[in-house]
């Protein structure tokens, strides 16, 4: 029953619905939005279609009772295969047909089948929310019966005490993180229908007392489990401030929106990174580019509300200004993000599936800007009908002709999101757009890698070279190795993972060409790195330098997208140290291993694309041990070519260039070993 949404609704893109399934994550509304709504369907073109497709859809929903089985539900990162890492597709009629698309196999067992639970249920949930809100705009008491029935169905889950967690406070959907996000939409699906004769007396007593009043309780007690300020925490804000809206108790609300270590203003101010300055750039302090997002659905449901009571403060919408803008800046020229941290397959990442965020930001925030974004986002394919739209997004969008040239961002060729941590390099030339990253930045916490000093890449619109995000958590061993170092375009000393940095300096300029320096001096006890960058379209070149008091092994490691080739310009005896980890379970995904040895250049040649190639040189102050083979990517069936360069000694310098080209490379010189410019 596809209207051709294009928006995920559960972990997959490949997995889209209807548009009143919504989209995950959602923004959050209520009755509140209703007028909005209905003066838009009734005045804008648009908008009137959206409505009458929705109504549609809505009626053909009816005919099946809403889906909300009781039972024990898990995390949403189970719904990811074993195999691949890549999300399995979800259909919500069939419990054990958990399928990877990109193996054609089904996996079953009881982790996926709670996940398939947990997906069933929110979408649910959000299909109420929409036909309560189709209800208040047409008066169809079948929509409402519908929502009531559903209701019922949520009461059932919630009091039943055997599908509570034992590992997080009790929670019914696995997590009180979940929680937070249902409660939150049965406050405002019950807002919406409550004044109908589809719910009865005993309904309103159970849906009150047994959903929303038990589960204060619960979610109050969660806060106390996390750090005060943290995703978590906000959707549980979020949820309690609601559930006070939704019942008018005051002193909900006022707990939820003002609580000082909890409430929105904490989070807009302790939540977001700030530099040596103490200056903002608006990116979420748990480094993850999905994370950031995540939060913010929840800060804009808190920052509605309090708009709402009066309480509009200009520095908490300059900050959600600044979050919302934050990831922007992280894009390359098709709108893809350098995939920091947890989650977001890094071909797949991209502005347009959080369009629904950037409707709210155009219709609240600033019309011209974010209007500009969407008009480039809807030109390039998507249809403009969607819940966000209707209730907080503008009643028209600027015309193409009136947006400017370009991708509509007038960005530096050497940019620095100085909190986060993250130098963004720009250039171009007749074949197009080059983006590289260099990230030095302070370690952000569990969604966070140990990456400092990682290198990124895009060109010629493919994503070459560049943070591959995570799959699900459940995938534990997985996991580990999409966090490590070993995964990332970064050093490794000894082998190991770095440390959590605490300490970095990161500097760009813009002449003679876009660079940037990072520097750390905790990713390894006694150990200084150094990596400087240059960007000459079609070249980038790389100086890294390392230094300690005693010797070690230094590590010089980089991924690539694409089939790999590569030579060495001299070959020299072989160099002693110690064998890489073969039983080390990061080492395992180093597969296919070839391992050379030169005291001159390293060439490598990865094919990205079909008309795109990517050159390697490097070199070394010392003899190199050069290991070479493939690595996953995310999905691990996207697979790398992975270049591992050891050398020994108390300092160290590695010299690198990339080019691309299509075919015939122009011949990229190495760094000067001295030089600030780059030039050889």
């Amino acid at each position: 029953m596809s209207t051709g949404m294009g928006w995920p609704y559960s972990p997959s893109l490949h997995d889209t619905g209807l548009l009143i399934e919504d989209v995950y994550p959602c923004l959050f509304f209520g009755i509140e939005a209703v007028n909005e709504i209905e003066r838009k369907s009734a005045t804008l073109d648009w908008a009137g279609a959206a409505v009458e497709t929705m109504l549609a859809e809505a009626r053909r929903v009816c005919v099946e009772p809403p889906q909300l089985p009781v039972g024990i539900t898990s995390w949403r990162h189970s719904f990811y295969s074993p195999v691949t890492g890549g999300p399995l597709l979800h259909d919500p009629t069939a419990p054990e047909a958990h399928y990877d698309p990109l193996t054609g196999i089904h996996h079953a067992g009881a982790e996926r089948l709670g996940a398939w639970r947990q997906l069933t249920h929110e979408r649910t949930y959000r299909l109420m929310r929409s036909l309560a809100v189709l209800y208040r705009l047409s008066g169809d008491e079948m929509l409402a019966e519908w929502v009531a029935t559903g209701l019922r169905d949520s009461v059932r889950m919630f009091t039943s005490a055997a599908v509570r967690s034992h590992r997080w406070g009790s929670a019914v959907y696995n997590q009180p993180l979940y929680d937070a996000q249902i409660l939150t939409l049965v406050a405002n699906i019950y807002g919406l229908v409550r004044e109908s004769p589809a719910l009865t007396a005993t309904d309103h007593e159970a849906i009150v007392e047994r959903i929303l009043r038990d589960q204060l309780t619960h979610q109050q007690q969660a806060l106390a489990c996390f750090d005060k300020v943290h995703n978590t925490t906000a959707y549980i804000a979020l949820a309690l401030a609601s559930i006070g809206e939704v019942l008018g108790d005051e002193q909900l609300v006022e707990f939820g929106l003002n609580d000082p270590d909890t409430g929105l203003c904490a989070h807009l101010e302790a939540g977001l990174r700030t530099d040596s300055q103490g200056e903002v750039d608006g990116f979420w302090y748990e480094g993850s580019t999905f994370y950031h997002y995540y939060t913010l659905f929840a800060l804009i449901g808190l920052q509605e509300m309090s708009r709402r009571r009066g309480e509009d403060v200009p520095e908490q919408r300059h900050r959600l200004d600044l979050m919302l803008s934050a990831p922007l800046r992280l894009c390359d020229e098709r709108w893809r993000h350098y995939c920091l941290g947890d989650f977001g397959a890094p071909r797949d990442f991209k502005v347009p599936t959080y369009r629904h965020l950037y409707e709210y930001a155009a219709g609240q925030v600033d019309g011209q800007r974010y209007g500009d974004l969407l008009t480039r986002i809807y030109a390039a394919g998507p249809v403009r009908a969607s819940l966000a739209a209707l209730a907080y997004g503008p009643d028209e969008l600027p015309t193409p002709c009136t947006v400017s040239e370009g991708d509509g961002r007038d960005l530096p060729a050497a940019d620095q999101l100085s909190a986060l941590g993250v130098a963004v390099l720009r250039d171009c030339d007749a074949r197009g757009a080059y983006q590289g990253w260099l990230k030095c930045a302070l370690y952000g916490g569990g969604h966070d890698p140990l990456d400092a000093l990682a290198l990124g890449l895009h060109a010629c619109g493919d994503a070459m070279a560049t943070d591959l995000g995570s799959p699900g958590y459940a995938l534990f061993q997985a996991r580990r190795y999409y966090k490590s170092t070993l995964s990332h375009n970064a050093l490794m000393v000894d082998e190991q993972p770095q440390n959590p940095v605490s300490q970095v300096d990161l500097v760009i300029g813009e002449e003679p060409c876009p660079w940037a320096r990072g520097r750390v001096e905790d990713a390894y006890p006694g150990v200084v790195l150094q990596r400087d960058v240059w960007l000459r379209a079609p070249v980038v070149q790389v100086r890294d330098r390392g230094c300690a008091e005693e010797e070690h092994r230094w590590g010089w490691v980089f991924h690539a997208s694409g089939s790999m080739s590569f030579s060495i310009s001299r070959e020299c005896a072989p160099i002693i140290m110690e064998p890489l980890p073969d039983d080390d379970d990061l080492f395992t995904y180093f597969t296919h291993r070839t391992t050379l040895y030169t005291d001159g250049v390293l060439r490598v040649d990865w094919r990205p694309a079909e008309e795109v190639w990517l050159r390697l040189l490097l070199t070394a102050d010392a003899p190199m041990e050069c290991v070479l083979g493939r690595s996953p990517g995310n999905p691990a069936t996207d697979d790398q070519g992975m270049v591992y360069a050891r050398t020994r000694g108390r300092h160290v310098q590695f010299r690198a260039a990339f080019e691309v080209h299509n075919g015939w490379p122009r011949g990229a010189a190495l760094p000067d070993a001295d030089s600030d410019s780059g030039t050889a």
